[in-house]
């Protein structure tokens, strides 16, 4: 399948002007040897540089072939140790230490991870980079930001999306179904962030697109509607969810920030990332988005069910310095420098009185915790805390401190000004 993304550009229904960097997507058994005609499309020059790990290191030395088979000329790829590899300050380094002078442009082969090294090193070199991805794990592949982990604080970074994906279902559909649950568990994950992304337009005046957002609900209900096949690893259900996750990120870089795709699911997930409330737990990031999914989303029917849901506040007063210099330690001041200024402080009481209803209506239109829960677990998504490797006993701190690892507006931020 070769997907057309000219659909996406223009002049949007919200008065933006939506670029994009990636301009072609190609999904289909076999699609590494597209490799070459893609790379002469681009007129991408000799000199690439592929990125990867042990683990793909098989996959990038069969991109190489064919990409040098049609007179490409390859650099010696960079091979990075999969061991404790994390998207940080020491992985980009010992890249930027590999990578030749000369490199003209980036091929990343791998998972999230490598995508996010790599997108990061072509920003920094100012080079293009194409992605061949290895298994349907996260939804950032195409996104214009960085999940870093910078000197232990969870940020997003500058990067450079793929000028065009190559993903062949020979290969991501028969990763480790672990990798595949997390993918899926991302995405399942926008059920939130469009949510949030809603709700914080209602009471804080935010921008908002109702054409992105659609592009992120289809890549929700393409994979909701899969969970069975994207289990047993049916060709077009693993293709469905590797589009989900592509028009996930293609939303992102229409938008220029991760606004239709993070809500504050994915802050539970950067915070456990951070190991700040928590002990370092063994889980993949969407593993993390979809139990922080399953917590906020009952969290919220909870609040809406409420009577005196949006009816009286708490003033306004900063941010909460003691409990952020007792939980988050020695990053305490990158947390403030974060939420400076506070984005806590453009909630309208006003405003969330005046639309409660329909605020109220658009948790409604949630699906029922119960039910999705149910079709999570079927799928093998995980669902619960235990399954990351924690207990109850963080839940309470995870949802206190959450809402301030992104200086973003979300109903989850909200609920410290709500009188409950």
């Amino acid at each position: 399948m070769n997907f057309s993304l000219e659909k996406y550009l223009g002049i949007c229904k919200c008065g933006k002007d939506h670029n994009l960097i990636t301009t072609e997507i190609i999904i289909r058994a076999g699609a590494v040897e597209d490799l070459p005609d893609v790379i002469s499309n681009l007129d991408l020059p000799s000199g690439a540089c592929i990125v990867c790990d042990e683990n793909t290191s098989a996959f990038a030395k069969l991109a190489s072939g064919y990409i040098n088979g049609a007179l490409h000329c390859i650099k010696p790829c960079i091979v990075l140790n999969p061991k404790n590899l994390q998207a940080d300050e020491k992985a980009v380094e010992k890249v930027h230490t590999q990578l030749p002078g000369d490199a003209s442009w980036l091929l990343a082969v791998g998972s999230g991870t490598i995508h996010d090294i790599t997108r990061y090193i072509a920003h920094k070199r100012d080079i293009p980079f194409v992605s061949f991805p290895t298994a349907a794990s996260v939804d950032g592949f195409v996104s214009d930001g960085c999940a870093m982990t910078w000197h232990g604080f969870k940020k997003t970074m500058p990067g450079t999306p793929p000028l065009a994906v190559v993903a062949d279902t020979n290969i991501f559909a028969h990763a480790p179904y672990r990798l595949t649950a997390s993918g899926a568990g991302d995405v399942l994950g926008k059920y939130i962030s469009l949510a949030d992304w809603r709700i914080s337009s209602l009471f804080s005046g935010e921008a908002f697109c109702p054409e992105i957002a659609a592009i992120s609900a289809q890549a929700v209900e393409n994979v909701r509607n899969n969970l069975d096949g994207i289990y047993r690893s049916k060709t077009d259900a693993m293709e469905a969810l590797m589009y989900a996750l592509l028009l996930s990120g293609i939303a992102m870089q229409m938008w220029g920030t991760s606004r239709p795709a993070s809500g504050a699911e994915h802050h539970l997930s950067h915070l456990w990332e951070m190991e700040v409330a928590t002990p370092k737990i063994d889980a993949f990031h969407g593993e993390k988005v979809a139990v922080g999914l399953n917590i906020v989303l009952t969290l919220y029917k909870e609040m809406a069910k409420s009577p005196g849901f949006g009816k009286s506040f708490n003033e306004y007063d900063g941010l909460p310095h003691e409990l952020l210099k007792r939980k988050y330690g020695s990053l305490y001041d990158s947390m403030v420098q974060e939420n400076t200024p506070d984005v806590s402080a453009s909630i309208s009481a006003e405003k969330f009185t005046a639309h409660a209803d329909d605020i109220r209506k658009i948790i409604d239109e949630l699906p029922d915790e119960n039910a999705l829960r149910d079709d999570m677990k079927k799928a093998k998504i995980f669902t619960s805390l235990s399954q990351i490797g924690l207990d109850d006993s963080y839940l309470n701190d995870s949802i206190e401190l959450a809402p301030f690892v992104r200086n973003r507006s979300t109903l989850l931020r909200a609920a410290r000004l709500l009188k409950l």
